[in-house]
């Protein structure tokens, strides 16, 4: 008898945290099987289908597309669950796919489960199936199946009923009764009264693993994989198995959690943890791993046909998915005119607009470029996108000055999809669409973040619902996150788990594996605690596995058709929108038009600024228009005075900038290609500032070359330079440069070693340089590519930050003032705004209930607190306040409890407002009202309800009280002084409420009487400009301190030392610690010596002396009140 079994109920990691199998793995383990083919069944879902079946195909292996669906017990409408049995809201049921058909079908089935029946899972009814069960091969599933859970509950008559059902749906041929065995008694019954219904009614088996992770011994790790999934730990289970101990190893424990399970005859119903409000499906076996050929004949001696079975099925599986298929929607043009001639009507309409006189150079290229889409059939493309940015531009929606490579399209500027004119700045349409690279365009437009969903909403309108949808995207379990995870379900303490994760480097995609070759402490931790050797391997095992699912930041899909027939849907459960399930470089390989619309804050930026200045000057300023030569702006670069500038605010690139000193706006491109980290680390930076500032002679290798490296000082730095350089040199035409931009980009080394002969070649026709140049020249593209950056990117982006910059310069409160509104969910961001503002001379009043609105405002000269950055205010509040003051101001607290809705307030809301000090001005202290707000607020609920029913009578007693109530003369606590005559809190209590609301001092700073002594030190914020590894001195107040232990159990403090301009973590260790613990207190001012730790745009400084600025604590422990507002630092 031939080997042949093929798995057909398999769980990927797609099937989130509950598949452990990579998808790679799964498909290598099939080859080395020898299997003929492999299914995917996730639960619910086809996350994986397109990976699964390019990685199946790459490997010669039969890829079967399948999932593993949820199906309700009746209609799939109705939506609610008898408590005491909360399983039977569904059963579990697995589908094949024979065809395209079925393909199609199965697609379809899945989505609906998502849009119309989901409830806890995404379920699927009889109904569906019947519609939709055409092409697809269905197995009864595994226990949890409808027929194998009639069966546990004694219903065979019904069990009988129910496959009677199904063979009505999808057909005797079509169907097959599932088995499955893990050495559990209750299989073997199941099994048995299975195979008599398959006698009975003459119906097939077939055999399955329901296959969840690679190997037996992988089986703790998908347990520890449930109990993440669960909200559960592994002490959860000690109500089910207390014969476990902490001497116990991993494997040790869940294996008797799992026996013990077993025991109590739970199999495949949901436990309940102990310390979770959640539940879960944990497993009673450790069987679950792809098995052999020989295992499954094994445990299948008594039902051959079913091991048979499965490569019967699999060779009455045959689906070919197609790719590539350049599914542009239809745009619907004017009467009697292609979508071509079209598109060329508008392309002469714009350059008539755009210039004065068509050169001959502008008309080559628009002629030329139209040629091109019109040979690739894109035309219908760019009238979409020129659609809905016309849309977007009507609308008052902000659109970015272009993104990616398609700044280089002449026909995108004359469209207005883009703003950069691409002969002024030598950009190339082949970097952007080459006719020998069949790809699709890609154009990424930017638009105003506060209005992206009025851009999908328009399209989802014009094209249809279900032709419309956002990307999908996967959060993966990186190293810390996985170090955590697996930490949690093994009980380890919070301290000791942070410490580990804490120890692997912050950098992107860095692995475990990297961090233990790389972090002698981690390695020394591994080899020396088996604890940690514990948590570790159990981490490396969740590494990269998908976590959650969410929307993509800037991905939708437009299809021709119903997006059904090509991609799975579903409704994101946050937001309810509509996204795919499959990602992004699965829906590219398809063929349908994927988009990237990004919400851009800068953008709303630029808007904010413009209708600020208009507002308070009364100015118009044409933004896409302005002076590229402005001298304010460039002094202000030069400064380093980037702060809020797009793309030029980090330290890193702040340092560059006042290196580089950019006189023209060709610099500010060639700073955002040059800030990257192989440009940083190749010395290509310092040759470049050298250069430029004439400090170092410019050298040619030819000097042919010098036309086109002139504008870098001689260094090849953008990737259209080495398209300029091959064309000009070896004839290249420009498509042909592209491809050899992107082989060497890519480091294609088959095509590389193909362009090299041709370059060489073409060298020699020109005739321009000899065989010696052409291979130095080679060498120099070669290695100049690594580092070589899209310049259409670059020049796109260089305008917005123009844009900014300019509007810092010129337009300094009102640019600040918008800075600090779009920053308002983040109270740090807010800390550091307001201190620049303070830094340019700029006062920043404080909140006022009768001056401020949600947004950061400009009064005169100065900027007034948004309502919107206060904690726990939301905007139902902020508009009540708003609306109400046009009846007038409000005279006193109780005023403002009388006249703003009590159904917006609440007791944290008012709170708040009290803390951040909004009442001040109305000369009642913030201790006054925080002792008395509650009994106000009830007494202004009376006077409403009163008011309300022209009843009056209920302030009989004082004919006088609403009056007094009003003007803020009503005291409680039995107090006989006025309000405003109370005693305050101390300016300490003041200053950490303002902290604690707006993340920030506002009426004055605890050091403001130390800045004589603290202005002869650094400040923090100084630190940014310093060496990584340099000696720094600095002086503040001690903020917060963190103790954690170290390895050896020795203490070492974690501290927030703060000074005028910001905070920074400083690091205690043990010896040093040990000499300064006496010292270290918070509240005290000190002066800090010890090495600066600089990664990227963090900052820490590892302490080697701490002293005491005084003898005696801060003013900051006074009882006194602050009487003079601190404005300016």
């Amino acid at each position: 008898m031939k080997k042949n079994f093929a798995h057909l109920h398999v769980h990927t990691e797609y099937s989130l945290l509950d598949g452990l199998l990579k998808i790679n793995d799964l498909i290598q383990k099939a080859v080395e099987f020898e299997m003929p083919a492999v299914a995917i069944t996730d639960h619910g879902n086809m996350y994986g289908v397109i990976e699964f079946y390019k990685s199946a195909k790459k490997a010669g292996i039969k890829p079967i597309i399948g999932c593993e669906v949820y199906q309700a017990p009746e209609s799939r409408w109705i939506k609610k669950v008898n408590k005491d049995v909360k399983e039977d809201i569904y059963n579990h049921l697995t589908l094949l796919v024979k065809n395209k058909k079925g393909y199609q079908n199965l697609m379809r089935l899945v989505s609906l489960g998502f849009l119309e029946g989901f409830y806890y899972k995404p379920r699927i009814d009889a109904e569906l199936l019947s519609q939709y069960s055409e092409g697809i091969i269905a197995l009864s599933g595994c226990c949890s199946g409808r027929i194998p859970s009639l069966i546990q509950a004694g219903k065979v008559d019904e069990a009988k009923k129910t496959l009677e059902e199904y063979l009505g749906i999808f057909g005797k041929e079509n169907f097959y009764l599932e088995l499955t065995n893990f050495g559990i008694q209750k299989h073997r019954e199941i099994n048995s009264a299975i195979y008599e219904l398959s006698k009975s009614h003459n119906v097939p088996l077939v055999c399955t693993n329901d296959v969840h992770y690679l190997n037996r011994e992988d089986f703790k790790y998908h347990f520890i994989l449930l109990c993440i999934q669960a909200g559960a730990t592994i002490g959860d289970f000690r109500k089910y198995c207390d014969d476990f101990s902490s001497e116990d190893d991993v494997e040790e424990t869940i294996n008797k959690i799992i026996l013990k399970l077993a025991e109590h005859e739970l199999q495949d119903r949901e436990i309940e943890v102990e310390k979770s409000e959640k539940s879960g499906f944990f497993p009673r076996t450790t069987e679950y791993y792809f098995k052999n050929f020989d295992q499954m004949s094994e445990l299948f001696a008594d039902y051959p046909e079913a091991v048979q079975n499965t490569v019967e099925i699999a060779d009455r599986c045959s689906l070919d998915i197609d790719f590539n298929l350049g599914l542009i929607p239809p745009f619907k043009v004017p009467d009697n005119i292609n979508p071509d001639d079209f598109l060329e009507s508008l392309c002469l309409e714009g350059a008539k607009r755009k210039y004065r006189q068509i050169g001959r150079d502008t008309e080559s290229r628009i002629k030329r470029e139209l040629e091109v889409i019109r040979k690739m059939g894109f035309a219908e493309y760019f009238l979409i996108v020129w659609d809905l940015v016309k849309f977007a531009k009507n609308n008052n929606i902000r659109v970015g000055p272009g993104r990616g490579s398609a700044a280089g399209s002449i026909i995108s500027y004359l469209l207005d999809i883009t703003d950069i004119e691409p002969l002024k700045y030598n950009l190339l349409f082949e970097r952007f669409l080459n006719d020998e690279r069949k790809n699709l365009p890609d154009i990424d437009i930017d638009f105003c973040d506060e209005k992206r969903e009025q851009i999908i909403k328009y399209v989802t309108e014009k094209y249809g619902v279900n032709r419309v949808a956002q990307l999908i995207t996967f959060g993966t379990m990186a190293a810390r996150q996985a170090i955590r995870d697996a930490g949690r379900v093994l009980e380890v303490s919070y301290s000791e788990v942070d410490r580990i994760a804490k120890l692997v480097p912050m950098e992107l995609n860095i692995t475990i594996d990297n961090s233990l070759s790389i972090v002698s402490e981690l390695q020394e931790l591994y080899n020396t605690n088996k604890k940690v050797k514990e948590i570790i391997d159990t981490a490396k095992s969740l590494e990269g596995k998908a976590r959650q699912h969410s929307i993509h930041a800037a991905g939708v899909v437009v299809s021709a058709e119903e997006l059904f027939s090509y991609t799975p849907i579903q409704r994101d459960e946050k937001s309810g929108d509509i996204k795919t399930q499959y990602k992004m470089e699965d829906i590219q390989d398809i063929g349908l038009l994927k988009m990237d619309f990004l919400g851009l804050k800068t953008l709303s930026l630029i808007d904010r600024t413009v209708f600020l200045v208009k507002k308070s000057r009364g100015m118009d300023i044409d933004i896409d228009n302005i002076d590229l030569d402005d001298k304010k702006t460039y002094k202000m670069l030069c400064n380093g005075d980037c702060l809020g500038v797009f793309q030029l605010e980090s330290s890193g690139m702040r340092e560059l900038i006042i290196n580089l000193k950019p006189s023209r706006f060709e610099d500010i491109i060639a700073t955002l290609a040059l800030f990257r980290p192989g440009p940083l680390q190749s010395g290509m930076v310092k040759d470049f500032i050298e250069a430029k500032n004439k400090n170092k002679k410019i050298a040619y290798l030819h000097f042919s070359l010098e036309s086109i490296l002139k504008e870098t000082y001689g260094i090849i730095l953008y990737q259209e330079q080495i398209m300029l350089i091959a064309s000009k040199l070896a004839g290249f035409s420009m498509s042909e440069a592209d491809i050899l931009r992107d082989a060497i980009s890519k480091k294609k080394r088959d095509v590389m070693k193909k362009q090299k002969n041709k370059f060489f070649e073409g060298a020699k026709k020109t005739g321009i340089i000899d065989e010696t140049t052409a291979g130095k020249l080679f060498e120099l593209i070669t290695h100049f590519a690594e580092y070589g950056f899209n310049k259409s990117h670059s020049a796109a982006y260089a305008m917005i930050s123009y844009q900014t910059a300019y509007l810092k310069a010129n337009f300094p409160v009102e640019f600040m003032a918008a800075l600090l509104s779009i920053r308002m969910g983040s109270q740090e961001k807010v800390a550091q705004y307001i201190n620049e503002a303070r830094r340019m001379g700029i006062m920043v009043l404080p909140p006022d209930i009768n001056e401020s609105y949600a947004d950061f405002t400009v009064v005169g000269n100065s900027i007034r607190f948004g309502l919107s950055a206060i904690k726990n205010v939301g905007s139902n509040v902020i508009s009540s306040i708003v609306q109400e003051r046009k009846n007038g101001r409000f005279k006193s607290f109780e005023d403002f409890c009388i006249r703003v809705s009590i159904g917006v307030l609440n007791k944290k809301t008012i709170e708040s407002l009290i803390k951040a000090g909004v009442f001040d001005l109305l000369n009642q202290s913030r201790k006054y009202l925080l002792e008395n707000f509650e009994k106000i607020t009830e007494e202004a609920a009376k006077i409403k309800r009163s008011k309300e029913s022209g009843q009056f009578s209920l302030f009989d007693e004082s004919e006088n009280f609403q009056e007094n109530i009003i003007s803020g003369n009503i005291l409680y606590h039995g107090s006989n002084q006025t309000a405003d005559t109370l005693n305050e809190f101390s300016a300490k209590e003041l200053l950490n409420f303002e902290k604690e609301m707006l993340g920030l001092y506002i009426s004055g700073h605890p050091l403001a009487e130390y800045q004589d002594i603290l202005s002869g030190f650094k400040t923090v914020e100084s630190l940014y400009d310093e060496d990584d590894k340099s000696t720094q001195l600095i002086a503040g107040v001690i903020s917060t301190i963190k103790q954690i232990l170290t390895k050896s159990s020795q203490a070492m403090y974690f501290l927030t030392l703060e000074d005028l301009t910001d905070n920074i973590e400083v690091i205690v260790f043990p010896t040093v610690l040990e000499k300064y613990r006496s010292i270290i207190t918070e509240d005290r001012i000190v002066k800090v010596k010890g090495k600066l730790d600089k990664k990227e745009d963090q900052i820490k400084l590892i302490a080697t002396e701490i002293e005491d600025i005084k003898d005696h604590k801060s003013s900051i422990l006074r009882e006194n009140v602050i009487n003079e507002p601190y404005y300016k630092a």
